[in-house]
């Protein structure tokens, strides 16, 4: 050992002793050319600096058939202490080794040593290129033990260290990694690894190439993951095969550690795992986890070594490096309060770009999707996405505002991310309740059931919630809140007492609506309910006294007023109009009294003397119907007695006859005179009127006989004429005179004979007194005889008197005649001289006399018939009285006026109907009735008669309108008025009170109900117009008539749309198939939701939430059509799940979208040279040769779809090897079983083929043959 710095010296110059020989052999190797070989020169900086040079072939064996020797350890830095071990293992497993040098960890394949050892025996060979990447270090160090035979056919890299004095580990050459090769790990240390920009998975099968120095820019393909342990490969030279760049997100390269120069490594750079000491290492955003390579592949089960061409390259464009943001959430909800200030904050939105630089920047910016009004409302920040008010909210007005969102980035293309965002306006108590009607007026009935419903009053809250539910009551106190009560909920007003309109009849209620709310405060408001009580006919006139008296003297003028009789009704209107009449005590119709008035008239003349007193019954009756009246009211009239008489003699002229001898005081005749009138009007005095002196005639003043007050003489005076005047004593009073004529009669001798003995005559009974009826007449023999007559008998009650005349006796009527009392006189006549008489019989027939007029017996007549009575219907009989006879008491009944609707029987009086009635016309009909009688001249009386209509249920209900719409929103609460219906019923009473229900017709289900006395339609339930857009209702109006009578209306509701209803999906889950390689821009499906809303309610706008990063596909946010952005490789990305969302804002609803990719065959089977070597061992043994499966042919197609089958094209015509056209297997020809050596070429084609494509390679194989004898006895 000598001093410390000399062993260091000579330690330096050992590597370059030892690496002396192995540079002769590359320049020997260098200038042979060799056929399928590519000549690869790397540089690149270690540790130390270090330069060499590397012959390989010109593509790389899969790792599926690559015999792997053990990793040799890299060297480390002077003295030779750290120099790297080569590997010992010779199979084909993995070698297991620490590394001492630079790439410490497990070692794998790659690193291991290009030396393939026998076990246990020599002559192994050397096959160069194993497919293995050895670190150089400052020593070679050759691995395995027994002889080494170098072969330069094995195609094999030799490593060299560094040139001079050489600290660290030279780096790997260029390493190629095929397409589609998984976990490329363990390739030493890496300078300026170049990634390409490909989204790769974890690699497999990866090939790598030995190279010298610090090599740099390894290519990795497409599809490359988990690079891990990467060295510092080379650059491959020209004529190698171009490879793509790693995508982004190729994983983790993780534990990066002793970097020297380190590149740039961008963000979402993932696990970069054991680079050692990496040198400008460029790695890609995103790359993702490839590492361990020729760990995993497909293993041949024979011993092969390949050689292969290069496969065809696969080119797609590269996508571009900005990254669109993304919203996280992509759907933003918030609340604000109503009538919050400017500048209130809302929420935040919030973008993620993972762009560094301004392509990381982001400018938000929002629009209004429905409703430009809310764009005035809101406003977001461009930088830090704070969304606040813009001026206070009104969440009357609009209650939920819905905005898209969106994030523009500031990289080259600028590219955006959109968000939807729903402000929902939460409600604050800032509305009083609102009345219908600010002043509410309806009528009611007095003497209404309690408990009946008057009306309905309504009040709305433009507020939600609590804010809205609003209580009513009654303020008023004293008397309205004794009669009427308010339902604290509807605001139904019921009726709690009795209602009497004459007690009160009006009301004013104040009612109160209040709100609930509690922020502030409850807010009311005040409404005027004024209820009028309408009139009923429940009261009965009323006279103003008991009895009414008047007196009136007879010699009244007619139709001057007597009285007027007043009665009052307590009731209004028509019920308490009073109609006056007499129902009694005015038979001869003396009065009439004025229906409307109730005055009191005498219309004819008044007679004391025949009726000294009338009693009349009057009936006072209202208009109400049916009307009420009373027939209590009592009228007297008393006639006063006036000396409208003047005396009347009975008879005139008086005549008489006197015997010349009769004495004095004999009473010659009885004059006699009568005075209608009564009292001193009635009492008369006599007196002799034109008497001298010396008359011998006296009259007795009272009683009216004349006496002879002297003796007669006739020789002296044989006839006497004078006047007798009888007085009364009325004031004035009133005198009358008779003729009074007395003759004085001789006496004889000779009796006088009537000329006949029996007289007749008929007289009327009306006949005046004074009327002549016959003369008698008698003849007296003697001479100067007088005669005079006398009746002597049968004068009942002295109707007659006879008068003495030259001629004979006359009969005159002395008193009025009574053809009742007596209708036949038989007077006995007596004619007398003075001294003899004679007698005859005059019978006289009294015939009768209209004296009597007709009498009702009632001045006025009141009748009901009800207005279904048919035509021809006797309403009523009326009948009169005459109390004379025959003829003159035959009755004809006869109308005054002519009133179409009735007619009376001429005969009967009987009454009946014309035509139909109907009390909706007219009421009520009053008839002039007259009854006249047959006599002559003809009397009469009228009587007048009110027929009432009593009204039936005879009309239906009307409505005012043939039908009714109305409209109403979906959403509103339950009791919501819709609309009012009305109806009127021609009716009176019961009959014409009319009440509306859905009873018997169509509430829509129980949706709706109809207040039965205001006909309010109303909501009972709410309201789904996606259900029921429109109801078809059917109401009634019943009447209260019985039987009742009920009318049909149709009401239609349409029911007005809000958005309460979000999108839906026809599925949860959609599958669509588009095929790979498909035109970026093709729409590869349309995706859509249905809204059962309308209108805007039912706009749906779509977006994808979830899975779209990269941004791959493009949604149309109205069309839904869902667009591809770029382009789609199956054997990239087999399958795209996305989550979209349909938004009805700000309902929402979401799918899952599976987008499968069709495999095209756009792919061609990869195979690449490979060399079959095997020994034939010879024992004594027998079936000792393989004639199993040896192994597979190594090809491989990406597209999945393909079915790959295996032919030889030329080299295997003795069919050396066998195999199987369908799986590609390989056995051995029973032919091969010789001990001779054998070398074949042969050409293997592998085919792709679809249903639809078809692609085809070719590959060469070498076939080395080596047969070996081993015999025991040897």
């Amino acid at each position: 050992m000598g001093p410390l710095p000399t062993r260091r010296a000579a330690l330096r110059l050992l590597p370059l002793l030892l690496l002396l020989p192995l540079l002769l052999l590359v320049l020997l190797l260098l200038l042979l050319p060799t056929p399928g070989l590519a000549t690869v020169i790397a540089t690149g900086i270690g540790s130390s600096i270090g330069t060499g040079t590397h012959t390989r072939p010109s593509s790389t064996l899969p790792a599926a058939l690559q015999l792997r020797g053990g990793t040799g350890d890299s060297g480390g830095a002077w003295p030779p202490p750290s120099t790297g071990d080569s590997g010992d293992s010779a199979g084909p497993g993995l070698a297991a080794g620490d590394s001492d040098g630079t790439a410490p960890g497990a070692a794998s394949s790659s690193g291991g040593s290009g030396i393939r050892g026998s076990p246990g025996i020599g002559g192994s060979r050397v096959t160069w290129d194993t497919g293995s990447t050895v670190n150089a270090g400052d020593t070679w160090k050759p691995g395995g033990s027994g002889g080494v035979e170098s072969t330069r056919d094995a195609g094999g890299t030799w490593d060299s260290g560094g040139t001079g004095v050489t600290g660290g580990t030279g780096d790997t050459g260029s390493t190629y990694v095929l397409r589609d090769t998984r976990s490329a790990g363990n390739t030493g240390h890496a300078g300026d690894t170049s990634i390409p920009m490909e989204d790769t998975g974890n690699t497999g099968n990866m090939l790598s190439t030995l190279g010298f120095g610090s090599t740099g820019s390894t290519p990795l393909p497409r599809g490359t993951r988990n690079s891990e342990l990467t060295g510092e490969t080379g650059r491959v030279s020209r004529g190698a095969v171009s490879t793509r760049k790693v995508p982004r997100d190729t994983g983790s390269t993780r534990d990066t550690e002793h970097n020297g120069e380190t590149g740039k490594v961008p963000s979402n750079t993932r696990k970069t795992v054991d680079t050692g000491r990496a040198g400008n290492t460029n790695i890609p955003r995103e790359t993702s986890g490839s590492g361990d390579a020729m760990d995993t592949g497909d293993v041949v089960v024979f011993q092969a070594m390949a050689v292969p061409r290069p496969p065809i390259p696969h080119h797609r464009p590269c996508r571009s490096a900005n990254t669109a943001p993304q919203f996280q959430p992509s759907s933003y909800q918030a609340t604000v309060e109503e009538n919050r200030p400017a500048r209130t904050p809302v929420t935040q939105v919030t973008a993620q770009d993972p762009d560094e630089g301004e392509a990381g920047w982001l400018h938000y910016s929002m629009a209004a999707l429905f409703d430009s009004r809310s764009d005035d409302l809101f406003t977001v920040d461009p930088v830090t996405g704070a969304v606040s008010t813009a001026a206070p909210l009104d969440r009357e007005s609009k209650s939920t505002h819905v905005f898209r969102v969106i994030a523009v980035d500031h990289g080259t293309p600028r590219r955006s991310a959109m968000a939807m965002l729903t402000v929902t306006v939460s409600d604050t108590n800032d509305h009083d309740p609102v009345f219908e009607q600010l002043e509410y007026r309806e009528s009611v009935r007095e003497n209404m059931e309690v408990g009946y419903e008057v009306l309905t009053v309504r009040a709305t809250d433009g507020d939600a919630g609590p804010n809205a539910n609003i209580l009513y009551r009654l303020l008023n106190a004293g008397d309205a809140s004794e009669v009427f009560e308010i339902d604290s909920r509807s605001g139904v007003i019921r009726t709690r007492g009795p209602v009497d309109r004459e007690v009160v009849d009006a009301f004013e209620l104040l009612v109160e609506a209040t709100d609930q709310g509690q922020d502030p405060g409850p807010r009311s408001a005040t409404a005027t309910v004024r209820i009028a009580v309408e009139d009923d006919n429940d009261n009965v006139p009323q006279f103003s006294e008991r009895r009414y008296v008047a007196q009136v003297p007879e010699d009244v003028v007619p139709n001057v007023a007597v009285l007027q009789v007043m009665a009052t009704d307590r009731d209004k209107g028509s019920n308490a109009l009073v109609h006056y009449s007499i129902v009694s005590g005015n038979t001869r119709g003396h009065f009439y009294i004025d229906a409307q008035t109730g005055t009191l008239d005498v219309i004819t003349p008044l007679d004391y003397e025949v009726t000294k007193e009338f009693t009349l019954r009057i009936r006072a009756q209202d208009g109400g119907r049916p009307p009420l009246s009373n027939i209590s009211g009592l009228v007297t009239i008393q006639v006063l007695d006036v000396n409208d008489n003047a005396p009347i003699f009975v008879s005139t002229p008086f005549q008489a006859t006197v015997l010349e001898n009769v004495p004095v005081g004999y009473s010659v005749i009885h004059v006699q005179a009568i005075d209608a009138d009564s009292g001193d009007n009635s009492w008369l005095v006599y007196t002799l009127l034109e008497t001298g002196t010396g008359f011998p005639f006296t009259i007795n003043n009272s009683t009216g006989w004349i006496v002879v007050a002297s003796e007669l003489d006739r020789e002296v005076v044989d006839f006497y004429s004078f006047r007798v005047e009888a007085q009364d004593h009325g004031t004035p009073s009133m005198a009358s005179t008779a003729s009074v004529s007395v003759t004085i009669l001789d006496v004889n001798d000779n009796s006088p004979e009537f000329t006949q003995r029996e007289y007749g005559a008929r007289l009327n009974e009306d006949a005046a007194v004074g009327t002549s009826v016959l003369t008698v007449s008698a003849v007296d023999r003697d001479a100067y005889s007088v005669i005079t007559y006398q009746i002597s008998s049968g004068n009942t009650r002295n109707r007659f008197s006879i008068t003495s005349q030259s001629g004979g006796g006359l009969i005159s009527l002395a008193l009025p005649l009574d053809y009742k009392l007596e209708r036949q006189y038989l007077l006995t006549i007596a004619a007398s001289d003075g001294t003899r008489q004679d007698t005859a019989q005059v019978v006289v027939n009294v015939t009768d006399a209209n004296t009597h007029r007709p009498v009702f017996q009632s001045s006025h007549y009141t009748i009901n018939v009800n207005e279904d009575r048919p035509v021809g219907t006797t309403v009523v009989v009326i009948s009169a009285t005459d109390e004379d006879t025959g003829e003159n008491a035959r009755i004809t009944y006869l109308m005054e006026d002519s009133i179409p609707q009735f007619s009376i029987a001429a005969d009967t009086g009987a009454v009946t109907t014309q035509m139909e009635l109907d009390y909706e016309d007219q009421v009520s009909y009053t008839l002039a009735i007259t009854a006249r009688d047959n006599g002559i001249p003809q009397k009469s009386d009228t009587t007048y008669l009110e027929i009432l209509v009593s009204d039936v249920n005879d009309n239906a209900p009307q409505f005012l309108h043939h039908s009714y719409q109305g409209s109403i929103y979906e959403d509103v609460p339950t009791f919501t008025s819709v609309l009012q219906v009305s109806a009127t019923d021609r009716d009176s009473g019961l009959n014409g009170r009319v009440f509306y229900t859905f009873q018997g017709g169509d509430d829509g289900d129980g949706d709706f109900i109809i207040e039965s006395t205001s006909g309010t339609v109303r909501t009972l339930r709410r309201l789904d117009r996606e259900n029921v857009p429109l109801y078809s209702l059917r109401a009634f109006a019943v009447d209260k008539g019985i039987p009742s009578r009920r009318t049909p209306v149709e009401i239609q509701v349409t029911v007005l749309d809000v958005n309460d209803n979000p999108p839906v999906f026809e599925r949860d889950e959609f599958d669509i198939f588009v095929e790979e390689n498909s035109p970026i821009g093709l729409v590869v499906a349309r995706i859509t939701a249905t809204d059962p809303d309308e209108g805007t309610n039912a706009q749906i706008m779509y977006q994808i939430i979830e899975g779209n990063i990269p941004e791959v596909f493009q949604l149309d946010i109205f069309s839904g059509e869902l667009t591809a952005l770029a382009d789609l490789d199956y054997e990239t990305k087999a399958e795209y799940i996305m989550v979209v969302q349909a938004t009805s804002a700000p309902l929402v609803s979401r799918a899952t979208i599976h987008v499968r990719l069709c495999d095209t065959n756009d792919n061609s089977p990869q195979l690449k040279n490979f060399e079959i070597f095997f020994n034939n061992y010879i024992t004594n043994r027998s079936s000792s040769f393989p004639g199993g499966v040896i192994g597979r042919i190594p090809a491989h197609d990406p597209d999945v779809s393909d079915h790959l089958t295996y032919a030889f094209e030329q080299g295997n015509e003795l069919n050396l090897v066998l195999l199987d056209p369908h799986t590609g297997d390989l056995r051995l020809s029973p032919a091969l079983d010789n001990n001779r050596p054998l070398e074949a070429i042969m050409r293997v084609s592998v085919s792709g083929k679809t249903s639809t494509h078809g692609r085809h390679l070719s590959w060469g194989v070498k076939f080395v043959g080596i047969s070996t004898s081993i015999s025991a006895q040897r």
